[in-house]
């Protein structure tokens, strides 16, 4: 009987083992609004640059050239596993993802009325990850600019990243007041907000 409960609280474990490997378990997690993409993303960002490291020191060598292009290959492998595993994951979120804010400035120009993480992906050569954002904005007298600063922000308070918030590609006329409109902002650091808290809209 103590044999059995020994072998079956020895499976459990094993079983236990292989569900956390398969969930990605192992890699560091975080807290906050992108936690789950954070978290995701994270992995793939330390995988990605320890790959671009390794590359970096068989190139300098003409005698590694041939493990330089089997990493090269392997790489842009992984690339295009990761970019579509991100692309995947933020489908579930179809609308978006609110991201808390506050607006510090220029609240009586225009009111900033959500903010939404809307996406994230790979670009060959790039040993980070692109992510999105598109904010909802109220226009309440001319004065608009074309770009509005954004601080990504800790919970601690500590500015992770600085960004800005532009108009659409091709408007050219400035918002008129009482109309709402679409800001976005395109980053190419994810590495820099992994523990975002909070975004400061100036």
């Amino acid at each position: 009987m103590k044999r059995s409960l020994i072998y079956s609280t020895a499976i459990a474990s094993i079983l236990m083992l292989v569900l956390v490997t398969a969930c990605g378990g192992g890699g560091k997690t975080y807290d906050g609004p992108l936690g789950k993409e954070a978290t995701i993303a994270g992995k793939h960002i330390t995988e990605i640059k320890s790959m671009n490291e390794k590359m970096k020191s068989l190139v300098t060598s003409a005698d590694n050239i041939k493990d330089a292009i089997e990493l090269q290959k392997k790489l842009n492998e992984y690339l295009e596993t990761a970019d579509k595993e991100l692309r995947d994951f933020a489908k579930q979120n179809p609308d978006g993802k609110t991201i808390p804010f506050e607006q510090k400035g220029a609240k009586d120009v225009y009111e900033i009325i959500t903010v939404k993480f809307v996406g994230y992906n790979i670009s060959s050569g790039k040993d980070d990850v692109q992510s999105h954002f598109q904010a909802k904005v109220k226009v309440l007298k001319p004065g608009v600019p074309d770009g509005i600063n954004v601080d990504f922000v800790d919970a601690a308070g500590n500015i992770l990243l600085k960004e800005k918030f532009y108009l659409g590609i091709g408007i050219s006329e400035k918002p008129e007041p009482n109309k709402e409109i679409t800001m976005y902002c395109n980053s190419n650091k994810f590495s820099k907000i992994l523990n975002l808290s909070k975004l400061e809209v100036q």
